[in-house]
Parts: structure tokens; C-alpha cells; sequence
């Protein structure tokens, strides 16, 4: 499969691939091969390496303190750290770790834990 992407100004190029058309490529290792050729005619390629195993189960973590910044009020204060997943039951427990201290939480039945 090919696509491609724009190389911006500041030389960035980035490529989104929904999930139509990551979902096709199965659970495996994908390798994957940019490459790009200058006005002359000079080509240069990169390689990446992922594993896909999509039976794994997924978590995120949410946006903490609506920022991701603690100020001096809301650390005075209960800080909830929060997140979604999939792939997994009501009542998995989720650890997190913060600077060496874990702390366990449940995932309820909408697969999110507080």
C-alpha cells in the first residue's frame, strides 16, 4: 500500500491513517518505509518497525487538571487521573505509577477507571 504525505516548511511531514485503513493491514509486524526525493533527483528512505496486536487491551490516559499542568490551588487539592480502555472487563484492575508510587483502580462497565 502507498501513500503520501506533504513535507511542511519546517521540514515535518506527518501521515494519519484511520482506522479503515490501518484495520485491513491485520495484527502482525508492519514495517514501515518513507522515502523522498529532492529537486535533484537525490533520494533518501527511512524504516520503522511496529508490532500490531490489536487483542491487547487499550488504555489512555486523560488530560489531567484540564491542562496537564498541577498549579499551586489545584495541588492543594484531590487529583484524579483518569482514562478509557478497551479489551477489557468491569472491575480489571488498572495500576498507575507516578514517580515510583503505584496507586490501583478499577475499570467500571463503561471501561473507564478514576
Amino acid at each position: 500500500m502507498h501513500w503520501q504525505a506533504k513535507v511542511q516548511k519546517d521540514l515535518a511531514w506527518r501521515l494519519e491513517l484511520r482506522p479503515n485503513e490501518l484495520t485491513p493491514l491485520g495484527d502482525g509486524e508492519l514495517t514501515f518505509v518513507a522515502s523522498v526525493t529532492n529537486a535533484h533527483g537525490n533520494t533518501g528512505t527511512g524504516q520503522h518497525d511496529i508490532d500490531v496486536n490489536a487483542a491487547l487491551p487499550g488504555l489512555r490516559i486523560h488530560m489531567i487538571s484540564g491542562d496537564d499542568v498541577v498549579n499551586a490551588i489545584e495541588q492543594r487539592h484531590d487529583l484524579v487521573v483518569s482514562g478509557t480502555s478497551e479489551h477489557l472487563s468491569a472491575a480489571a484492575v488498572v495500576t498507575v505509577t507516578i514517580n515510583g508510587k503505584t496507586y490501583t483502580t478499577a475499570v467500571d462497565a463503561q471501561g473507564t477507571g478514576a
